[in-house]
């Protein structure tokens, strides 16, 4: 349950932001949207909730080992974005309000 959860958050977060999963969310790039776009996968996991471990399995899975210092660190960036750009707290809420299992 919680990887269709997950599945679903990917390319919701993807149609946002524009970028190809395969290609750019679950590639090293440093690339800022694709940084955002991650930051904001993680922040909508997290807040499920989805937790850490699986998580950093479902993004290894995908090709992307992720450490929970990198998820932790975009999770507080996107709680960060959130408060400062209204657009992208819109963003949040419609992705969330969206997913639902």
């Amino acid at each position: 349950m919680k990887r269709e959860i997950f599945d679903r958050y990917v390319t919701k977060v993807c149609d946002a932001f524009g970028i190809d999963e395969e290609e750019k969310l679950f590639n090293a790039t440093r690339k800022q949207t694709t940084v955002d776009a991650r930051h904001m996968l993680f922040y909508l996991c997290i807040t499920r909730p989805i937790t850490m471990y699986a998580l950093r399995e479902y993004m290894a899975q995908r090709g992307l080992p992720t450490p929970q210092r990198a998820i932790m660190n975009g999770v507080r960036k996107a709680e960060n974005n959130k408060h400062k750009d209204k657009d992208y707290a819109q963003i949040l809420l419609n992705i969330s309000s969206t997913v639902t299992i």
